[in-house]
């Protein structure tokens, strides 16, 4: 009667446990009618009065069989929940959910009543037992580095959560939590916490990434001293691309990458262009920081994460030069080094526990170029946008748009004019946009 009258307390009072850093508000939930659901198995019980007398502290030993050492002061406990997690169940009509945190270690979390309240989305109210909700221990205690999970196989409906947290050492519930969960088939979210980042027991400390697609490039090249003005846009594949990053800590990761992307060129009325071919290679070496002060509740069922990007990048670019062959319009494609730092944003939004977006932008500014030609910067960016679905526990797969726009002013050693013996030396402009489209796969382990 005790356990019965602490379950109903919390149905018609609700809890409300406020935490740091992230906080677990209840939401008044609407007026329902009370049906069975005969998928839970359970008959409908109907609330007592709320003159009901309120029940004393529950005391976890009386039911999860704890042993305890001599009886301690109570001590305050904090907790940071993470992202729940997905696995997998035989259970039909349920969805393995993993609930993640981190509190002091030692500590001991729990389902903190006999039966949980499920709610259909006809508003039906019915109550899973706790028994037949855990698909793991009952009782996780948090190890060494505070890290704990409970797992369970819950219906596909929204879920409200009680939890409660018994302190190492102590022998009752001093923290009390619900958590509100909206479970789907292969997907749960919380729908009463703010700010909340994926557990360091699920991130993976490294990935490998590959990639393929297709390029669309807009090229123009003027040069008033030789009366040249060359425009083109090309569409070509396939792509390449790879990249590799490790974490170093909750907050910073490196990363290489490598892009490999074809393209091929035009003639115009003033240069024919020999060779038509080419291709555009860029190398990047990058940190990223994500502050833990710029995580955010986004469009109240996404969580996301801003974060600061930069680094290097080394290019290899195309060059449309004349040759000393000819009678000055014939051309081939050269190429030209430029080293560039790199500063921007990153913007992480993860919207359950499978699906991932992110976007960046990075200014480019060149910092040293190769003999081809001298460059004057005028203006240099690139930014992707990016959806990752995580297929596996370590495979993931995605489609990226990636795009960079350059312009800068050159000069450069003209061959033609150098083999008639005038001044070789050049002056002009150039502007690329450069899009792409690829399919990535990634490998991520620990």
């Amino acid at each position: 009667m005790k356990i019965l009258a602490a379950f109903l307390l919390i149905l018609t009072a609700g809890v409300v446990c406020n935490f740091s850093p992230a906080s677990a508000q209840t939401k008044t939930e609407p007026s329902v009618t009370h049906q069975d659901l005969n998928e839970f198995g359970v008959k409908h019980k109907t609330p007592r009065p709320d003159n009901e007398e309120e029940e004393e502290e529950y005391d976890i030993e009386s039911d999860q069989e704890i042993m305890t050492a001599n009886k301690t002061p109570e001590q305050s406990v904090n907790v940071q929940w993470y992202l729940p997690e997905i696995g997998e169940t035989q259970k039909k009509r349920r969805t393995r959910v993993i609930i993640p945190g981190k509190t002091t270690p030692g500590a001991r979390v729990f389902v903190n009543a006999k039966a949980i309240i499920v709610i259909t989305k006809k508003n039906r109210v019915g109550y899973l037992p706790t028994k037949k909700a855990m698909a793991g221990k009952a009782v996780a205690v948090a190890n060494e580095n505070g890290l704990f999970e409970l797992t369970l196989d819950l219906p596909n409906y929204t879920v409200q959560l009680p939890l409660g947290i018994v302190p190492p050492g102590s022998r009752k519930v001093t923290r009390r939590f619900q958590l509100n969960l909206s479970v789907e088939k292969e997907r749960v979210r919380y729908t009463n916490l703010k700010i909340v980042s994926k557990s360091p027991a699920y991130t993976k400390r490294y990935g490998l990434w590959f990639g393929a697609g297709f390029n669309y490039l807009k090229y123009a090249q003027t040069s008033a001293k030789i009366n040249s003005n060359l425009n083109f846009q090309t569409l070509k594949g396939p792509s390449a691309f790879g990249k590799a990053w490790m974490w170093l800590s909750e907050t910073w990761d490196i990363s290489g990458t490598a892009k490999m992307s074809p393209g091929g060129t035009s003639s115009s009325p003033n240069i024919q262009v020999q060779q038509n071919s080419y291709q555009w290679l860029i190398f990047a070496t990058e940190a990223t920081y994500y502050p833990e002060s710029l995580r955010y509740n986004f469009w109240g069922n996404y969580k996301a994460q801003l974060a600061w990007r930069f680094g290097l990048q080394h290019h290899i670019v195309p060059f449309i030069a004349r040759t000393a062959n000819g009678s000055g319009v014939d051309a081939t494609i050269l190429t030209n080094d430029i080293t560039m730092a790199t500063a921007g944003f990153k913007f992480l939004i993860r919207e359950h526990s499978r699906f991932t977006y992110e976007t960046f932008m990075r200014f480019q500014y060149p910092i040293s170029n190769g003999d081809t030609f001298e460059i004057d910067p005028k203006f240099a960016f690139d930014g992707s946008i990016g959806a990752i679905y995580e297929y596996t526990k370590n495979w993931r797969v995605g489609l990226f748009w990636y795009g960079q726009w350059h312009e800068y002013n050159f000069t450069h050693t003209d061959a033609y004019r150098k083999s008639l013996g005038y001044d070789p030396t050049i002056n002009g402009s150039t502007t690329l946009f450069f899009s792409n489209v690829e399919l990535r796969a990634g490998f991520e382990f620990n």
